[in-house]
Protein backbone atom coordinates (compact mmCIF):
# COMPACT_ATOMS: atom_id res chain seq x y z
CA UNK A 1 0.00 0.00 0.00
CA UNK A 2 1.16 3.25 -1.01
CA UNK A 3 0.81 6.02 1.71
CA UNK A 4 -1.18 4.27 4.69
CA UNK A 5 -2.83 6.27 6.79
CA UNK A 6 -4.09 6.31 10.68
CA UNK A 7 -6.68 4.06 10.16
CA UNK A 8 -4.72 1.56 7.76
CA UNK A 9 -2.05 1.22 10.60
CA UNK A 10 -4.38 0.73 12.80
CA UNK A 11 -6.58 -2.05 10.89
CA UNK A 12 -3.03 -3.67 10.37
CA UNK A 13 -2.42 -3.88 13.35
CA UNK A 14 -5.24 -5.23 14.76
CA UNK A 15 -4.79 -8.26 12.20
CA UNK A 16 -1.13 -8.80 13.58
CA UNK A 17 -2.38 -8.95 17.11
CA UNK A 18 -5.38 -11.31 16.26
CA UNK A 19 -2.78 -13.37 14.51
CA UNK A 20 -0.30 -13.10 17.69
CA UNK A 21 -3.11 -14.37 20.13
CA UNK A 22 -4.71 -17.16 17.87
CA UNK A 23 -1.22 -18.65 16.16
CA UNK A 24 -3.28 -21.96 16.63
CA UNK A 25 -5.47 -21.46 14.08
CA UNK A 26 -2.73 -20.52 10.87
CA UNK A 27 -2.69 -22.25 7.80
CA UNK A 28 -2.18 -25.74 8.12
CA UNK A 29 -0.31 -28.12 5.00
CA UNK A 30 -2.32 -30.89 3.77
CA UNK A 31 -0.45 -34.19 2.81
CA UNK A 32 -0.28 -34.28 -1.12
CA UNK A 33 0.14 -37.20 -3.52
CA UNK A 34 3.42 -36.79 -5.32
CA UNK A 35 2.56 -39.24 -8.04
CA UNK A 36 -0.44 -36.29 -8.56
CA UNK A 37 1.18 -33.32 -8.58
CA UNK A 38 -0.04 -30.50 -10.34
CA UNK A 39 1.31 -26.60 -10.08
CA UNK A 40 -1.13 -23.85 -10.70
CA UNK A 41 -0.71 -20.31 -10.59
CA UNK A 42 -3.83 -18.00 -10.44
CA UNK A 43 -3.12 -14.19 -11.63
CA UNK A 44 -4.69 -11.18 -10.57
CA UNK A 45 -5.53 -9.19 -13.92
CA UNK A 46 -7.59 -6.52 -12.19
CA UNK A 47 -6.03 -3.45 -10.36
CA UNK A 48 -8.87 -2.34 -7.83
CA UNK A 49 -7.20 -3.95 -4.43
CA UNK A 50 -5.79 -0.65 -3.13
CA UNK A 51 -6.96 2.78 -2.84
CA UNK A 52 -4.38 3.72 -5.33
CA UNK A 53 -5.73 0.81 -8.04
CA UNK A 54 -2.99 -0.86 -7.88
CA UNK A 55 -2.97 -4.90 -7.59
CA UNK A 56 -2.27 -6.31 -3.75
CA UNK A 57 -0.90 -10.00 -4.86
CA UNK A 58 -0.65 -10.12 -8.26
CA UNK A 59 -0.51 -13.94 -8.48
CA UNK A 60 -1.44 -17.37 -6.15
CA UNK A 61 1.12 -20.70 -6.66
CA UNK A 62 -0.81 -23.52 -5.45
CA UNK A 63 0.42 -27.20 -5.22
CA UNK A 64 -2.57 -29.27 -5.56
CA UNK A 65 -3.41 -33.14 -6.56
CA UNK A 66 -5.85 -34.95 -8.65
CA UNK A 67 -7.65 -35.85 -4.82
CA UNK A 68 -8.48 -32.43 -4.60
CA UNK A 69 -5.96 -31.20 -1.62
CA UNK A 70 -4.19 -28.66 -2.10
CA UNK A 71 -1.16 -26.09 -0.96
CA UNK A 72 -0.76 -22.72 -1.08
CA UNK A 73 3.01 -21.72 -2.22
CA UNK A 74 2.58 -17.98 -2.82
Amino acid sequence: MINPNKEDIKQLNKCLNWQIENANRGLKFVKLDIKTLQLLVFIDALFTNNKDLSSQISYVIILANTTKKANIVH
